[in-house]
């Protein structure tokens, strides 16, 4: 994608998301449960945490994801710590 990985954001990343429709699909369902700044959202099956990032950044939310994939995991809390 031609980006420095020292300097991603949530956007660079949108298009790694795991689950169908991608992005499209997580500003929807954030939409549609009228999920705004200060809540805390549980991310079930995270992946790399593409949709807790954006409600973080985009949302204003705190989340708290799992998955069962240990490698997903660590991959996602490199990326939080970035952001």
């Amino acid at each position: 994608m031609g980006k420095d990985p020292g300097c991603l954001t949530p956007v660079d990343l949108a298009p790694v998301e795991f689950h169908s429709r991608g992005r499209e699909a997580t500003v929807e369902l954030v939409n549609r449960a009228e999920l705004v700044a200060g809540l805390h959202v549980l991310d079930v099956g995270r992946g790399l945490g593409g949709s807790a990032r954006y409600l973080a950044h985009e949302r204003k939310c705190r989340g708290t994801g799992i998955d069962l994939t240990e490698q997903y995991v660590e991959v996602a809390q490199h990326r939080h710590r970035i952001f």
